[in-house]
């Protein structure tokens, strides 16, 4: 009874959002990437379909063990999350409800409705399951009238687990749409069309499968993954893409550890205008690694044996990288680290347009190789609540990709690719403190420096990358949590004119605040880009001003 009554609560405050149309601001959902040890640090600004919404992560007591969430250059399964949304916070409600189930929904400017639903069900000790759903719609946005600058997202999706006293099977399946607007043709007036700003929508499937040992007594740990995706565009442009991934560890003793993983893709494209051809890439990546370990030192030697074939027909390149990491503990205050590490980023259309969705989408993507970076790495605890981290580097890429405005279809963006020796310095600093129990507080500051052989400026990479985030819980029950972030450096270019466009210095905050009313219920509200600049993290597209999002939440604990 508790369930259908919070069901159709939260969509009496969904259907409500009609009467807000008339007004101005969206919510976009945030993407946090939190890593432990990112090999590689290069941001770049990304724009997903949605502001962040509170989502259902755990309070943070004690010491904070998380990465700051920073951009990060560093693969991931079938995708690369390579920066941060615009205007992204880190979320951190009340209560953990992702292993209970959760109904949420609300309301804000900028006509912005927002639905969300988790359901679990753990059916006996072995087995367990999950439902879930989401509903995001901004109808109106930063330039034109309604719905020339609207986006939004839906999505479904099911999972399953089960266990043995050996092995975890886990399996999901998920569909996403999402529509964006061009409404880049409306900018500056500069007699572009204005009456349509051309609708792109995006649509995928994934299905994965994987294996992993859990035996604690074994000395050998391993997994086994098949993840499979098919995407497409408004434009019938066409990726489908099987993956296949391998983990096998052995422990000699509490001293030695070898390993090798292994990563292999096979990619088809096909274009609107070639439906009939299909433009076929696959990749193998293998990574040996044997580890030495003392009390106060570890060592990791081993090599990313890579071969990759980017186009049907030609000839498969085989490459061979580095991987050499040492590191020193001066406990607690400082640990070293120095490192000469290569590595592979598989780019495809669904990646790309994911970081950027203003993309034209018939491009041929191409992978990015990393032949080495040599890092320096400095972290520690200068006591039980406060930690540190100080990263140097110094990288190069072949196929270093950057967004252009596209010359004769400005408000799109083309893939531009530096073929060899695109060298990147960068020097990171980070720190988290926790102040006294429920109230913390951390930041970080990046500062990179691009030298491109074959191109002038490093088009829409930014030059600083900070932020800062406090979380306080003033009472019982309440939560706040402010988040700053900062982008400065960017750079475009204005065909038009034939100039280099400075893009103007991105800062924005956001404020976040949720209170639990009754066992069940609780209440949130969200406000981002409180200083109401309506920034450009991509040329020709200026975000939201200021806006809210306000609604309840129900979990069934």
């Amino acid at each position: 009874m508790r369930t259908t009554l919070a069901f159709f609560l939260l969509l009496t405050i969904a259907s409500g959002a009609a009467r807000l149309y008339a007004q101005g601001g969206a919510v976009q959902e945030q993407q946090v990437v939190i890593e432990k040890d990112a090999r590689i640090d290069l941001p770049i600004l990304k724009k997903n379909a949605e502001k962040a919404v509170p989502e259902p992560l755990k309070r943070v007591r004690g010491r904070i063990q998380y990465e700051l969430n920073t951009p990060n250059y560093e693969t991931q399964p079938l995708e690369v999350n390579l920066a941060l949304p615009e205007t992204q916070a880190v979320d951190r409600p009340v209560l953990d409800r992702s292993k209970e189930g959760y109904l949420m929904g609300g309301i804000g400017n900028f006509a912005t409705t927002y639905l969300e639903g988790l359901f679990t069900q753990k059916i006996s000790p072995n087995f367990s399951y999950g439902l879930h759903g989401k509903h995001w719609y901004a109808r109106r946005g930063p330039v034109g009238g309604a719905d020339y600058s609207a986006n939004n997202l839906h999505g479904v999706g099911a999972y399953a687990d089960f266990f043995t006293e050996t092995a975890h099977w886990h399996t999901d399946l998920s569909y996403t749409r999402q529509m964006f607007r061009y409404y880049g043709y409306a900018f500056e007036n500069d007699n572009l069309p204005f009456g349509d700003s051309l609708r792109q929508v995006f649509q995928r499937v994934d299905w994965s499968l994987r294996y992993q040992n859990k035996s604690a007594q074994s000395p050998w740990q391993y997994l086994a993954a098949l993840n499979v995706r098919s995407w497409s565009s408004r434009e019938n442009n066409s990726e489908q893409q099987l993956q296949l991934q391998g983990q096998l560890n052995y422990h000699w003793n509490e001293r030695w550890q070898m390993g090798i993983y292994a990563d292999g893709s096979y990619v088809a494209l096909r274009t609107a205008e070639q439906p009939n051809n299909e433009n076929a890439r696959a990749w193998l990546g293998l990574h040996p690694t044997l580890i030495r370990k003392d009390s106060v030192w570890r060592a990791e030697v081993g090599v990313v044996l890579l071969a990759q074939q980017e186009r049907q027909g030609q000839e498969t390149e085989l490459r061979l990288l580095p991987h050499l990491l040492f590191s020193y503990d001066w406990r607690p205050i400082l640990r070293a680290t120095i490192g000469f590490v290569g590595q592979l980023q598989a780019n495809t259309l669904y990646s790309l347009s994911r970081e950027n969705p203003f993309i034209a989408t018939d491009a041929l993507p191409r992978n990015t190789v990393r032949n080495y970076e040599l890092f320096l790495k400095l972290q520690g605890d200068l006591s039980p609540e406060w930690n540190y981290q100080v990263r140097a580097a110094w990288a190069n890429d072949e196929q270093f990709y950057l967004f252009l405005n596209n010359p004769l279809d400005p408000a799109r963006f083309d893939v531009l690719y530096v073929p060899t020796n695109a060298q990147t310095w960068s020097l990171k600093a980070q720190t988290e403190y926790e102040l006294k129990p429920g109230l913390q507080a951390g930041g970080s500051l990046q500062y990179l420096y691009y030298q491109l052989p074959e191109t002038t400026e490093a088009w829409h990479r930014p030059s600083w990358v900070g932020n800062t985030h406090l979380s306080y819980d003033p009472i019982k029950n309440l939560r706040l949590n402010l988040d700053f972030y900062l982008y400065a450096g960017i750079k475009a270019f204005n065909f038009n004119a034939a100039t280099t466009v400075d893009l103007p210095l991105i800062a924005d905050l956001n404020l976040q605040a949720e209170y639990m009313l009754w066992k069940h219920w609780s209440v949130f509200a969200r406000t981002n880009n409180l200083f109401g600049n309506t920034y450009q993290q991509y040329y020709r597209y200026p975000v939201r001003g200021l806006n809210f999002l306000i609604g309840l939440t129900y979990d069934f604990r």
